[in-house]
């Protein structure tokens, strides 16, 4: 835990985060579909050419019409996985920073699959119980999100 103004929880356990995970994935579902559109040869071509720059902007153009300005950034890491007669797996870290808790995590795109894997939540107060860190990361997430627009 970190002693300044900001509460660092991290990963003990493989399964510890599974409900924030849950939360995360299902409050971002729009925009990580939307970067789930992106060509997988185009993201791998970036990481292996280490064009953070070039990935950086897709993330900020698929967050455009979901997510507030700034809120969701690249975490200046990215990998691919390629194993011999299967599908490659793209990994990119994400930070997702909003009040009052901010999380760094690592999503996976690996064919029809998308998955998500939290390392850090940093809290602006001390982390309280699994509840009450649920709702500030629902908190964070509603704040983080931009409202939808009315149909028209």
């Amino acid at each position: 835990m970190l002693k300044d103004n900001n509460f660092l929880l991290t990963r003990t356990s493989d399964d510890e985060f599974i409900a924030y995970e849950k939360i995360l994935g299902y409050k971002l579902r729009s925009t990580l579909a939307e970067l789930y559109t992106v060509n997988a040869g185009v993201f791998i071509s970036y990481i292996v050419m280490e064009q953070d720059e070039n990935i950086e902007d897709i993330i900020s153009s698929s967050t455009e019409l979901t997510l507030r300005p700034g809120t969701l950034r690249y975490g200046r890491s990215a990998a691919v996985d390629f194993e011999w007669g299967s599908v490659p797996a793209v990994t990119i870290d994400l930070e997702l920073i909003s009040h009052p808790c901010s999380v760094f995590f690592k999503v996976v795109f690996q064919g029809k699959f998308v998955g998500i894997d939290i390392s850090a939540m940093l809290f602006s107060t001390p982390p309280g119980d699994r509840d009450e860190n649920l709702r500030r990361l629902t908190s964070a997430l509603e704040a983080a999100v931009l409202p939808k627009a009315p149909p028209h």
